[in-house]
């Protein structure tokens, strides 16, 4: 490889070594999801300090942090940039909304949230397809696999068999991957991002690389003891709403 600056790291393949552009973390909860409290700052503060060119915040079922995502990238020109997105929940599990420019409705089949997504100008991604209870399941990869064009390959919280399943039926059925944190504290950030070979500038350069199946995900696992702590907040705040 030529030691002219530019970094590699290996893709879908242990033997597919490629340039790589921009690392991008495409799941990651900010304040405006009700079970996180990052602020923009500290998570591009965190997100920078694993060499991350940027994040896309997804929200669950919201787009309320798309206002302050512009704000953050008119007042810093150093290069890292947020990116619009959303977690959508469908009637069988969540589903990224990368790039949307408005909201789109929660709670529909899988095949009609992939419709809102387009007609809002998005990139519709299965996010940790195999989780209990908030994937989409491995037959619903399977169903829609034709119109899918990426899934989340690489989640942090994830076990590396579930992500490895899923790595698999995106190699079987030749469509990109994508990597995110899924974090939903701050210190979580950039443990799992999506490896661009091409310059990222604009939204459309993000959704045309996904789109044309050229992405894959990669990350290191998030610690054991953060996903403990968070499932407890998450039960506690599911029976305190039934009281």
């Amino acid at each position: 490889m030529p030691d002219d600056g530019t970094t590699y790291e290996t893709w879908a393949d242990p033997r597919d070594v490629r340039p790589v552009a921009a690392r991008i973390d495409l799941h990651c909860h900010s304040a405006f999801s009700k079970d996180s409290l990052g602020t923009l700052d500290a998570i591009a503060a965190a997100a920078r300090g694993k060499g991350l060119d940027g994040v896309c915040l997804t929200d669950h079922d919201t787009v309320r942090h798309h206002g302050a995502i512009e704000d953050w990238n008119r007042t810093h020109g150093d290069g890292f940039r947020f990116w619009p997105g959303c977690e959508v929940s469908t009637n069988t599990g969540h589903m990224l909304a990368i790039g949307i420019r408005e909201a789109v409705p929660y709670g529909l089949p899988v095949e009609e949230t992939i419709d809102e997504i387009i007609a809002a100008g998005g990139m519709a991604v299965p996010s940790h397809p195999l989780r209990r209870g908030s994937g989409v399941r491995m037959d619903g990869l399977d169903r829609h696999g034709t119109i899918i064009r990426a899934v989340e390959v690489w989640n942090a919280q994830e076990p590396e068999r579930r992500n490895q399943e899923v790595a698999d039926w995106a190699r079987t059925n030749r469509v990109g991957g994508t990597g995110g944190s899924d974090a939903h504290q701050v210190h979580d950030t950039g443990n799992g991002y999506t490896l661009f070979p091409d310059n990222v500038d604009l939204l459309d350069d993000l959704l045309d690389q996904l789109a044309g199946g050229d992405t894959w995900g990669v990350g290191t696992k998030t610690a054991r003891t953060t996903l403990v702590r968070q499932a407890a907040r998450n039960t506690l705040r599911r029976l305190t709403r039934r009281l």
